[in-house]
């Protein structure tokens, strides 16, 4: 793991966004002072949770942000993003790459983030501490602080080398263990204390409900009966809401599926009615048959008012009964007319539907050679079961057979109910037998399974085949009988006329006045205008059927589609209206429910609470048994009615109370056990790391000093016999162990290991005896402070350190041996050394150049040592 790159902005110096990358090997960072070095190593420490605002060389948290100067106004914001490349997995997290985020506002508010997900900073210090990052310390050693490591107070030095020798994290999951403990034990107390204070009242409350007990018997046989009636009633309107909803659902599915059918069929018509390629002559034709219409009309009108008129000179004249037969061979006449125009259309239709029972038959042929086939191949799977010894199979192949032979036999005369049984019953033993023979032979599965996709297509078709056929002989039929009965009347109209005209004849006198001879010349030619007509209309019908006749072709798919769309109409039509019952019924059941329900809450019941195991009860018996103990209640009398209730309360809050202070108790033991634990972890791992920070320290010492040599020594705290002191004065072990459990209450468990309160650092300068290291000059306290951090680092290497000129204080010599530890420690860690010395940036594989323009904003230079030497070369 190490630091890939930096991302800067608005912090401090780095008013403008500014990125450092960085590899593995040594990078310096120089430029000449005040230009904004340092704030880099501060922004890689600020970004790791630095809260010290000493450390961050700032007096409040805003002055982070870049604070403007003369030529440029101030930000507000400073953010900060560190690189880090996780391919090693040394943060737990399932990234290759991870961001750490660190942004604050002037208005105080502080952000932190991992590969942009908001985190809180103890998760940010728990990350590090797993990958053995310290937040400041020998990790981040910023300017003027390699002094300040011996001079640290014994508290500070303590914590140094916690986070040196890599038991931060343990110690920040025993800080955590403590919190939960304290938490716990305080928890304890108030349990305790409540407890001590319901008990009496729990105590009378049970006296009082001993007292309600034979009231109680009798409420809860009431409830129990109450919930058996209710429950049995709740079920059965459940199961018929249910049973309705279940239809409705699939009636609902069957009408969407209908309903696309018929729009996809609508959209067919409407394709289909654009083809009509004979609509504009047919409109023309139509617009002059409606004219002759119009004027047929018109003369039938002028008609009815001569006869009128003749009607009134015969009635003057004494002849009524001569109008009346005129009337009635008029009426007949037109009857004759009209009838002998429908005698022209329904012969003109049974020729058409002759043609299409034609192709139906044809079609019928088709199927029934199709089913032949089926036949066929069904007495090729009867030879496969004889080979394969599927008795079974081979029965139910030869009663399909059976079947076949039936239906091919009297195909034309079986009805359309039983045709439809046969065909279900052959498609369900073809798939008897398919599944049969898939669990005899695996190899036949495939031919089997396309038997039965075959037949199935059959089953589809031959419903629409039989209907049809079975509608165009009945529609024949039915043209056929009444063109007869059409012919028949014709011949029995042409006899009444007949005799008409003699009645009239022979009723008609002679001496007829001249305005009746008028009249009747009028109507006279008025009929033969009629007749003109009813010629022209006959023409023009024929001229419109040809013109049908000829667009029949392209119609017929349209007339067949409009069928299909009626009949799909019809459907959800019919589905609608068993939709619209179902919904009338569930709406009664759903208001039956509703009434039930709230008979439930008046009886302060519970809908969740209700029996619903009874199949069968007499809801009248029960109904009857609710209405007794109702009765008997009352003859008890009133009793407060919270006492139970309030019995429950109190003691169900005593039971989980003594439920809470036994786990608050185990919770304390475990607490307290993980701390032990910890303090025997942090303790080993301490010593451990301690003892080879103690002897690389030695050995770099003198490799920088030229001999010489240096100790640490860990200081206890003194073992005090505190129990004692506390036990002083009780009289026995009883109030011994009642006054330790106070003072664990009241402290945290801090284990029962000593702590270690200072590390001793002490030197021996060559040539010089022991002295304290107040007296060491700088440079001797710059060279014991560089052999410490470099001991650690050596030992106990974090994924990067940052040096902010720690060798500020060294001559030429001691800065060239500096340089070579660096250079023999980078295959332990990655450095990024701040600095001066011309040795440090000699030994730097990359180097970055600070510098600061005119309006005040730090900006960098960077050069790459391979690639400067591969140009040069």
């Amino acid at each position: 793991m190490f630091l890939k790159k930096i991302e800067i902005q608005g912090f401090k110096s780095f008013a403008n966004k500014t990125e450092l990358t960085f590899n593995q090997n040594l990078t310096s960072i120089v430029g000449p002072n005040g230009s904004g070095k340092s704030n880099i190593a501060d922004a890689i420490r600020w970004a790791t949770g630095e809260q010290s605002q000493k450390l961050l060389r700032t007096k409040k948290s805003d002055e982070v942000i870049f604070a403007g100067s003369d030529k440029k106004n101030r930000l507000g914001m400073a953010e900060v993003n560190l690189f880090l490349d996780n391919a090693s997995k040394k943060i737990p997290i399932d990234f290759e790459e991870v961001v750490i985020t660190r942004r604050v506002y002037r208005s105080g508010e502080n952000e932190y983030l991992v590969n942009k997900n908001k985190v809180r900073l103890l998760d940010i210090q728990m990350m590090l501490a797993r990958a053995n990052f310290g937040e400041g310390n020998y990790s981040i050693v910023g300017q003027g602080m390699i002094d300040s490591i011996l001079n640290q107070s014994a508290a500070s030095r303590k914590d140094f080398f916690d986070e040196a020798t890599g038991i931060k994290e343990f110690q920040l999951k025993k800080e955590k263990s403590q919190t939960k403990y304290t938490n716990t034990q305080e928890n304890l107390v108030k349990s305790k204390l409540i407890l001590n204070e319901i008990s009496p009242r729990l105590k009378y409350l049970t006296r009082q409900v001993n007292k309600l007990k034979n009231q109680q018997e009798f409420k809860e046989k009431l409830i129990d009966t109450q919930k058996k009636y209710y429950g049995f009633i709740v079920s059965n309107i459940k199961n018929e809401i249910a049973d309705s909803e279940h239809k409705l659902e699939k009636l609902e599915k069957t009408k969407n599926s209908l309903e696309k059918q018929l729009l996809d069929i609508d959209a067919k018509i409407n394709s289909e009615e654009k083809k009509d390629s004979y609509a504009v002559k047919f409109i023309s034709l139509q617009k002059e048959f409606e004219e002759l219409n119009d004027l047929k009309n018109k003369l039938i009108r002028d008609k009815i008012i001569y006869q009128g008129k003749l009607g009134i000179e015969f009635s003057n004249s004494g002849k009524n009964n001569i109008s009346w037969f005129i009337n009635q061979k008029n009426d007949l006449s037109d009857e004759h007319k009209k009838n002998e125009i429908t005698i022209i259309e329904l012969k003109k239709e049974l020729l058409e539907l002759e043609n299409k029972l034609k192709d139906k038959t044809q079609e019928q042929q088709n199927f029934l050679n199709k089913i032949k086939e089926l036949q066929n191949k069904l007495e090729n799977i009867s030879e496969q079961t004889e080979i394969s010894g599927e008795l079974e199979a081979k029965q139910r192949i030869k009663k399909i057979n059976s079947s076949i032979k039936s239906i091919i036999d009297d195909f034309d005369n079986i009805a359309i109910d039983k045709l439809k049984q046969d065909l279900f019953f052959i498609s369900k033993e073809i798939d008897f037998i398919d599944k049969s023979l898939n669990e005899a032979d695996q190899k036949e599965n495939e031919n089997h399974t396309k038997l039965q996709r075959e037949f199935q297509n059959y089953l589809l078709n031959k419903d629409s085949l039989v209907n049809e056929i079975y509608e165009l002989k009945s529609s024949k039929n039915f043209k056929e009988e009444k063109l007869k009965e059409l012919i028949k009347r014709q011949e029995m109209i042409s006899v009444s006329i007949s005799k008409l005209d003699i009645e009239i004849e022979s009723a008609n006198s002679n001496d007829r006045s001249k305005n009746q001879k008028q009249i009747e010349e009028m109507i006279s030619n008025i009929d033969e205008k009629i007749s003109e007509i009813d010629k022209k209309i006959i023409n023009f019908k024929s001229e419109i059927d040809k013109l049908e006749s000829r667009s029949r072709d392209e119609k017929k798919e349209l007339l067949e589609l409009q069928r299909t769309s009626k009949d799909l109409q019809f459907e959800i039509n019919k589905i609608n209206a068993e939709i619209q019952e179902i919904k009338i019924a569930l709406a009664k059941s759903q208001t039956k429910k509703e009434n039930v329900e709230i008979d439930i809450l008046q009886e302060e019941l519970n809908i969740n609470d209700l029996d619903y195991s009874a199949n069968n009860i007499d809801t009248e018996s029960e109904f009857s048994k609710i209405n007794k103990l109702k009765i008997q209640l009352s003859q008890i009398g009133e009793i407060e009615d919270n006492t139970e209730s309030e019995y429950n309360e109190v003691n169900n809050k005593y039971t989980f109370l003594e439920n809470q202070i036994t786990d608050l108790e185990k919770a304390s033991k475990d607490l307290k056990q993980i701390i032990d634990d910890l303090n025997i972890k942090i303790e080993e791992k301490f010593n451990e790391n301690f003892k080879k920070i103690n002897e690389a320290f030695n050995e770099y010492f003198q490799i920088l000093f030229n001999g010489g040599s240096a100790q640490l020594t860990i200081k206890k705290e003194l073992e005090k016999d505190k129990k004692d002191e506390n036990k002083e004065g009780l009289e026995n072990q009883e109030e011994q162990q009642i006054q330790e459990e106070e003072n664990e209450n009241q402290k945290t468990y801090e284990g029962k290991i000593k702590p270690i309160t200072d590390i001793i650092i002490s030197v021996k300068i060559p040539g010089k005896k022991l002295n304290s290291m107040n007296v060491l000059s700088g440079g001797e306290r710059s060279l014991t402070s560089i052999a410490l951090i470099c001991a650690i680092i050596f030992n106990n290497p974090s994924p990067f350190v940052v040096l902010d000129e720690v060798d500020a204080a060294l001559d030429e010599a001691n800065s060239e041996r500096f340089a070579e530890i660096i250079e023999k420690l980078k295959d332990k860690t990655q450095f990024i050394c701040i600095t001066h010395n011309r040795a440090t940036m000699t030994k730097s594989d990359t180097l970055y150049g600070v510098t600061m323009d005119d309006y005040g904003v730090s900006k960098l230079l960077s050069i790459s040592f391979a690639e400067a030497k591969q140009y040069s070369e």
